[in-house]
């Protein structure tokens, strides 16, 4: 019974750690340039090196805080941790969101649009340059010629959701959705994670368009 308690102390004990840490700003790399945040799902968690090695060889300081099966509204709280940690001197200059796949589930409802109107809330104020990158509604699962190609209904109103909301905020849109659409190759069997092609090209996409829409 001693043994039973004392693991429970420890596992409250790290459960509590793990609430601590998420809500504590994520350190930026060294460097004099823009702070550029990005946040999101599995998608850039798969990719989250290679987009802070493009931020950062571009001359950036980047932080990042993401994590497999999160959805939209957990990119907000990541987003509201960087803008008010450490009394605001963590605020970024520029937001970067890559999220939206796991909101598809269901198909998009008043609560993903609550998400994400929540989301620009955080990222947009005082005319912060805020990129979200659009979750990619074909998907293309299967290997080598048994590879298919379809649109995913509830992904495609996702993105349409997120399209309807966004330019109110002055948010910028980085169409991964119509740039990846035709490049099956860079898709894994489950038709929505990447290859280490599609890995690549999706870091190079995120840094290019972030660059591009803020002016970096």
């Amino acid at each position: 019974m001693i043994a039973v308690r004392r693991m429970a102390r420890i596992a409250a004990a790290l459960a509590a750690a793990v609430l601590l840490a998420a809500c504590q700003p994520v350190p930026y790399s060294s460097g004099t340039g823009p702070r550029v945040f990005h946040t999101g799902d599995s998608v850039i968690w798969d990719s989250d090196a290679l987009v802070s090695w493009g931020f950062y060889r571009s001359g950036l300081r980047t932080a990042g805080a993401t994590y497999p099966g999160t959805e939209i509204g957990w990119s907000a709280e990541r987003i509201r941790d960087q803008v008010w940690g450490d009394e605001g001197r963590q605020a970024p200059d520029v937001v970067v969101i890559s999220s939206g796949h796991m909101n598809a589930i269901g198909g998009w409802t008043d609560r993903d649009a609550a998400q994400v109107a929540a989301t620009l809330d955080w990222a947009w104020p005082e005319g912060r340059c805020t990129v979200w990158v659009l979750p990619a509604s074909v998907r293309h699962p299967g290997i080598g010629d048994d590879k298919v190609s379809y649109t995913d209904p509830d992904t495609a109103a996702v993105v349409a959701g997120i399209r309807a909301l966004a330019p109110a905020r002055g948010v910028r849109i980085a169409d991964w959705d119509s740039y990846a659409a035709d490049k099956p190759y860079w898709y894994a069997e489950d038709g929505v994670h990447h290859t280490e092609a599609g890995k690549e090209a999706f870091a190079a996409f995120v840094v290019d368009r972030t660059r591009r829409h803020c002016g970096l």
